[in-house]
């Protein structure tokens, strides 16, 4: 692949923890020619190391900057073409099945909700307009497939 789109998750694991990466998916990651990281997944770490379930031992511009550099990541500005993408498509309905133990009886069903994450629903966005994969294991993702999102992980 030439190019590929690290969601958050990916993007946080690939500078913290690598070894959480699957070997094939860190595979495509050293043989892809362009990685980005969206801006939107900054924003999302920003409020992760606001609430202080990221921890930096720099400020976090520099710690970024730092960051981009060491793993040779291209920062990806929002574009007018995913915010224009965004307003046309609808929130996927994400159907999971379910089991739950109510005093002594099974219960199984499924789950419907709507995907509202509006830091991935862009991400998604800019991944479908540059028509390039996006790296997550995040489970949400492959439910946007017949839009044309294609999934690495």
């Amino acid at each position: 692949m030439d190019q590929v789109l690290l969601d958050t998750i990916a993007f946080d694991r690939l500078i913290t923890n690598p070894s959480l990466i699957p070997a094939r998916t860190r595979s495509v990651l050293e043989e892809a020619h362009d990685v980005f990281v969206s801006v939107v997944s900054l924003w999302e770490l920003s409020n992760h190391v606001r609430d202080g379930r990221f921890i930096v031992s720099i400020p976090f511009e520099k710690y970024f900057k730092k960051a981009l550099r060491t793993h040779q990541v291209t920062l990806l500005p929002i574009e007018w073409e995913a915010m224009e993408y965004m307003s046309t498509f609808d929130y996927q309905i994400i159907r999971k099945p379910y089991t739950k133990m109510v005093g002594d009886k099974l219960i199984e069903g499924t789950k419907t909700d709507l995907h509202k994450d509006t830091f991935d629903r862009l991400i998604i966005a800019h991944s479908i307009i540059r028509n390039i994969p996006i790296v997550s294991p995040d489970e949400m993702f492959p439910h946007y497939k017949e839009l044309g999102l294609r999934v690495v992980w």
